[in-house]
């Protein structure tokens, strides 16, 4: 690789090293100069395991008297998660109890860096489908 060339970004993953490898870096603009750090990086990665969710739960919220759901979805890269929004605010309890309920199994064990197919397997494959929950 070239002096000029920045390091390829392959996932997720590896956006974030490069983010916790120095903030004056990113706030100089200049990832170009980290790319020996990302070469050590990369090298370290080889022989893990891959990225896979290891549990999915909704937690319900309630600021200012509105009824929120919160998806957590954890991995096996200890400390490292993922939160969205499930709110139905008609049904709030019955996307609660969905979650919980069904994602759990429909979600352990795949690869949290293929969003799209966690997203056709969430569409093809739910009970309601095309509901509203």
């Amino acid at each position: 690789m070239e002096k000029s060339e920045k390091p390829p970004v392959t996932g997720r993953r590896d956006a974030l090293k490069i983010l916790g490898l120095g903030s004056a870096g990113v706030f100089a603009g200049n990832l170009g100069d980290m790319s020996p750090a990302f070469a050590n990086t990369q090298d370290s990665r080889k022989g893990l395991p891959p990225l896979t969710i290891t549990n999915v739960k909704a937690i319900g919220v309630r600021p200012g008297n509105i009824d929120l759901v919160v998806v957590k979805v954890e991995t096996s890269e200890p400390g490292l998660y993922g939160l969205g929004c499930a709110t139905f605010n008609q049904r709030a309890v019955v996307v609660i109890e969905a979650v919980n309920k069904y994602l759990p199994d429909l979600c352990i064990g795949r690869d949290a860096e293929n969003i799209e197919d966690m997203w056709r397997v969430g569409y093809y494959s739910s009970y309601w489908r095309n509901g509203p929950v």
